[in-house]
C-alpha cells in the first residue's frame, strides 16, 4: 500500500464530499413534485455513497488502484478524470467557503448577539421523544438540544419613524415530529418571549404528522402579541394536510397570511403583511398592493428574494434552509445555495433566514437550532 497513494485517494474522498454538497445545492433550488424529491435526494446519496465508498474502503477491498500501487497511470482514465475534477474542487469549495463566512454584514444589519442554551440542562433530561431521536442525540457536536435565541437589530430606509424599535419574533421549521419531544417546543418558546414583542410570525414547515396537532395548544398556543401572530405553511406542512394544520393553527388563534395581504393599523401608518408558500402551495406570491404602507413578506424559503426585491418588498422573512443543518469543515452548509441563515440585502429589501427550532432528522452537526427576536430601526 502506497501512502502517497492514500493521501491522493484521501483528497479526493473529500473532493467527491464539496461536489456532491455542490450537487445537493443544485438540486435544492429546482422545485419538482412532492412525490420525486424524496428520490432525487436519495439517488444522490446511494451514488455518493458508492464512490467515496470506492475512493476509502477500496484500499482494503482492491478499489483504487493509485492506493495500493502508488501508479497513477494503473488508475482507469475515468477514475483519473474525477479524481482530478475532485482534488480541483477542494480547494475551490474552501476558499468560496472562506469568502462567504468573512463577507461582511450587510448596512442593515446594526447590530446581533446570541445566547445559547440547554435543553437538557433545562429540563434535567433528554427530551428525546423517540429511540431514533434519543440514539442520534448522542452523536458529537449534536446540537439539537442547544439552540440559539437571538437578538437583531436591521436598519429599514422605509420603516415609519413612529415605529423605530419595532420587534418582531421570528419562528420558523419547528418539525413537530416526535423528536424533540413537547417539553423542548414549550421551553424553547417560553424562553423565547420572556421578552415581549409587538408582532410574531413563523415561516413554515409546523408539522411533520398531523398526530401532533394537540402539541399547539401548549406551545404556540401559548403565544400573543399586541400586532397578532401570523404564519404561513412550508413543504413539510404541504406533504401532511395542509388544510387540516391550517385549521389546527387558527384554532389556537393565528392568522394565516399564505397568498394573500392584510393591512395592518399601527401608530398611524399601515404595515402591509403578505405571505409567499410558493411553489408547494401556490403558483407565485400575489402582487402587492397599490396602498402606501410598510411591506413585510413572509415566505417559507428564500427563493421568491428577487421577487421580493423588484416588487418594492421592504423586509421578508423566510426560513426552509436550517442554516444548512450540517456544517462540514471547511466547505462549510450542505445545503442553502448561498442562502443557507443571517440577513441579506438587495438594495433597500432586506432578507433574514432564520436556522428554525426543528429539523425532521434529528441531526444538527456545528449548526444550532435557532430563534430570532428582530428589532427595527429607522435606517439609511
Amino acid at each position: 500500500m502506497s501512502v502517497w497513494g492514500c493521501v491522493v485517494s484521501l483528497v479526493a474522498l473529500l473532493g467527491h464530499l464539496a461536489l456532491t454538497r455542490a450537487l445537493v445545492n443544485a438540486l435544492f433550488r429546482i422545485y419538482v413534485p412532492r412525490w420525486l424529491s424524496r428520490f432525487r435526494f436519495v439517488g444522490v446519496g446511494l451514488l455518493s455513497l458508492t464512490v467515496g465508498g470506492w475512493m476509502l474502503g477500496g484500499i482494503a477491498l482492491g478499489g483504487p488502484a493509485i492506493a495500493r500501487t502508488g501508479r497513477w497511470e494503473d488508475v482507469p482514465l475515468g477514475w483519473q478524470l474525477y479524481m482530478i475534477l475532485c482534488m480541483v474542487a477542494l480547494p475551490v469549495g474552501a476558499v468560496l467557503n472562506h469568502i462567504r463566512r468573512h463577507r461582511p454584514p450587510p448596512r442593515a444589519q446594526l447590530s446581533c448577539r446570541g445566547e445559547f442554551a440547554d435543553a437538557v440542562e433545562a429540563l434535567g433530561r433528554r427530551p428525546a421523544g423517540t429511540f431514533l431521536g434519543r440514539l442520534l442525540s448522542y452523536l458529537p457536536r449534536n446540537q439539537i438540544y442547544q439552540p440559539e435565541f437571538t437578538h437583531k437589530e436591521i436598519g429599514l430606509a422605509r420603516l415609519p419613524s413612529q415605529w423605530d424599535g419595532l420587534s418582531i419574533l421570528h419562528l420558523s421549521d419547528l418539525h413537530m415530529a416526535g423528536s424533540p419531544d413537547r417539553s423542548f417546543y414549550e421551553w424553547a418558546l417560553a424562553r423565547a418571549t420572556a421578552e415581549p414583542s409587538d408582532l410574531i410570525v413563523c415561516t413554515g414547515d409546523i408539522l411533520d404528522d398531523l398526530v401532533y396537532r394537540d402539541w399547539l395548544p401548549s406551545t404556540l398556543g401559548r403565544l400573543a402579541a399586541p400586532l397578532g401572530c401570523w404564519f404561513v405553511l412550508g413543504n413539510h406542512d404541504a406533504r401532511h394536510g395542509p388544510a387540516q394544520i391550517r385549521q389546527a393553527m387558527l384554532d389556537i388563534g393565528w392568522q394565516h397570511v399564505g397568498g394573500r395581504w392584510q393591512a395592518i393599523e399601527h401608530r398611524g401608518e399601515r404595515l402591509i403583511l403578505g405571505g409567499c408558500e410558493s411553489p408547494w402551495l401556490a403558483i407565485e406570491p400575489p402582487l402587492p398592493p397599490v396602498e402606501a404602507g410598510f411591506r413585510l413578506l413572509l415566505s417559507h424559503g428564500p427563493r421568491c428574494f428577487g421577487w421580493a426585491a423588484s416588487n418594492g418588498i421592504d423586509l421578508m422573512l423566510a426560513g426552509h434552509v436550517h442554516g444548512g443543518q450540517v456544517n462540514l469543515p471547511l466547505l462549510g452548509p450542505v445545503y442553502g445555495h448561498g442562502y443557507d441563515a443571517g440577513i441579506f440585502q438587495a438594495g433597500p429589501t432586506v432578507l433574514h433566514i432564520v436556522r428554525g427550532l426543528g429539523q425532521l432528522t434529528p441531526i444538527r452537526l456545528h449548526c444550532r437550532p435557532e430563534v430570532t427576536r428582530l428589532v427595527l430601526r429607522r435606517g439609511n
